[in-house]
């Protein structure tokens, strides 16, 4: 009894610790780091030096519904942006444009789901990306314009100028959405300068949707075509019923019975639309579900003869993807070519489950990465890490598969030091190494990183232009689907974790590092609570020393195993 007792004490007792050491890293940033002084002034705020910025230049454009959607979602988009500028590397306070292309990337999937046609490397470099690429940009004013492409390129753009170029693009966005609900009442004759009934105000809206997820003009059809397409919508996008329940749900919180005002509907639609994301992101789990349920022994994959006949037996419309699309999109792991599995987190958040798709973005599913990468950010709010800190930390984050507070395995352990080994012992956040031991530690939520131009994803369209087949042919996923019936068992009794699953060792950095010299020169200094939080690990420690000296004099089980496994935890010693 008192064994157990005493085991029990001890494991709670190394928990407690791992839990202290993670909060004493939280506490472990720079005492005059420039992450520190990041700020989002207001819109009206100058700069020291009086330079017009691309903040400055918007508080003199004339557009009210700007002005509004700013005050509106301005504290949203902060509580999204500041974590990570915090830890992103910039140069006196300023981030180089391809920081903030990625960044302007993330804040937009995380929030909504968005890729914008040419800010999304497809598969290339970020440093590829450049605001000529990022088609919706084009609608900005020509001065504004040109006044982002100086700062981008020098010298950067500060905290509060990448914030309000988020807001701008998100505002765009929203606009191309509300922009087709005039044309749609026009066509449909209803009244744009008064009020109309909310049935015909429903239908109007419907049809706008329906366009968003065509991808159709409405200004090229007629009402007839409108009618067509509000009505049969769901045999190309099956999942229409229940968008169009949403749709009324929220509309019946906007709008009142009876006639309904233009501008009441275009606030309903916009509210519509700031929605639209998170919850097409129910119908993305329902897919990660499903696939999870034929997950290849923990790997975060699915056998390629599986996928298949999912779609087959199963009732599952989307899996019919064909090989050399999956290959494309860097949803397809062929590490064995004798058993090629679909990686799931790259299938899922992949440009093939996009909807909505236009010349400007596509809606597609939200990245789990995000948030788990948000959370380590806004703990070490740096670019880089020793290992030691980075597993501490990765230890404690669970996700929607993995539990928290788990024990990292040897190997996994082993690939992060390895990752420090070549960066001058300390781990870069925003490496391609990284984002591939985060797909180790969460198969199923983080996508594996390919090499940049391994991989060239594209939409359905854009791949079958090219005179490629996007889906596979029924003939091919019963052959493939076979192999699954007779094989499945032998080939599922051959499978490996995620830990032996190919580990590739090419490095690529997403951002720029910092420069050495900008290194804060407080940055050896150590805060207050740092110091006292260090103090009360070490008075823990010669507390649970002299518990355990006083319970070995009563039984002799001491906690060999458990202290072991804390001490390789925390190594960072080589392979």
């Amino acid at each position: 009894m008192l064994a157990s007792v005493h085991r029990n004490l001890c494991r709670t007792a190394l928990r407690v610790f791992g839990a202290m050491l993670v909060l004493f890293t939280c506490f472990m940033t720079p005492a005059s780091s420039s992450s520190d002084k990041l700020d989002f002034p207001l819109a009206h705020a100058e700069t020291e030096s009086n330079t017009p910025t691309l903040t400055t230049a918007i508080a003199t454009w004339d557009n009210v519904e700007l002005h509004d959607f700013v005050q509106h979602e301005r504290p949203a988009i902060k509580r999204v942006l500041l974590p990570m500028l915090k830890a992103l590397p910039s140069s006196g306070g300023h981030f180089s444009h391809t920081t903030v292309f990625y960044v302007l990337h993330r804040v937009l999937l995380k929030r909504h789901g968005w890729f914008l046609k040419g800010l999304e490397p497809q598969g290339k470099a970020w440093n590829s990306t450049s605001l000529e690429h990022v088609v919706i940009l084009a609608k900005l004013p020509t001065d504004l314009q040109k006044l982002l492409q100086q700062q981008l390129h020098s010298p950067g753009l500060r905290a509060n100028d990448v914030m309000t170029l988020v807001l701008i693009t998100e505002h765009l966005v929203h606009q191309r959405t509300l922009g087709q609900l005039p044309t749609i009442y026009k066509t449909m004759g209803l009244n744009v300068s008064g009020s109309s009934p909310l049935g015909l105000v429903t239908d109007a809206v419907d049809t706008l949707f329906a366009c968003f997820i065509a991808g159709f003009d409405s200004a090229k059809r007629n009402r007839v075509q409108l009618y067509t397409l509000r009505t049969r919508v769901h045999q190309v996008y099956p999942n229409w019923p229940h968008l169009r329940a949403f749709i009324h749900e929220t509309m019946k919180y906007s709008l009142q019975s009876g006639s309904v005002a233009f501008t009441d509907a275009k606030r309903a639609v916009q509210e519509v639309a700031q929605r639209f994301g998170q919850w097409q992101d129910s119908e993305c789990q329902d897919m990660k579900g499903a696939l999870m349920k034929l997950e290849d022994r923990g790997t975060g994959r699915v056998r390629l003869a599986d996928f298949y006949a999912k779609n087959i037996y199963g009732g599952k419309w989307q899996f019919r993807e064909s090989i050399q699309y999956l290959r494309e999109l860097g949803a397809l792991d062929e590490s064995n070519p004798n058993n090629p599995r679909v990686v799931i987190p790259n299938y899922v958040t992949g440009i093939s489950n996009c909807i909505a798709s236009s010349e400007y973005s596509a809606v597609c599913c939200l990245s789990e990465c995000e948030l788990i990468r948000e959370r380590v950010e806004g703990i070490l709010q740096s670019p880089e890490a020793e290992p030691g800190m980075i597993a501490a930390i990765v230890a404690t984050l669970p996700s929607a598969s993995i539990l928290a507070n788990r024990t990292l395995s040897p190997v996994m352990l082993h690939r992060l030091n390895g990752i420090a080994m070549n960066h001058g012992g300390k781990v870069p956040l925003y490496g391609r190494l990284f984002a591939q031991w985060l797909h180790h530690a969460y198969p199923r939520e983080c996508p594996f990183p390919h090499v940049s131009g391994s991989t060239a994803p594209k939409l359905q369209r854009d791949f079958e232009h090219a005179k490629k087949s996007a889906k596979a042919s029924l003939e091919v996923m019963r052959a493939r689907a076979r192999r699954s019936a007779l094989n499945g068992t032998a080939q599922a009794e051959s499978s490996s974790p995620v830990e032996n699953v190919a580990w590739t060792y090419e490095e690529e950095l997403f951002v720029p590092p910092p420069m050495i010299a900008e290194q804060p020169t407080g940055f050896m200094e150590i805060h207050f609570a740092v110091i006292a939080t260090f103090a009360s690990i070490v008075a823990f420690g010669r507390a649970l020393l002299r518990a355990g000296r006083a319970a070995r004099q009563q039984v002799s089980m001491p906690c060999k195993t458990e202290s072991k496994t804390v001490a390789n935890a925390f190594s960072t010693q080589p392979v």
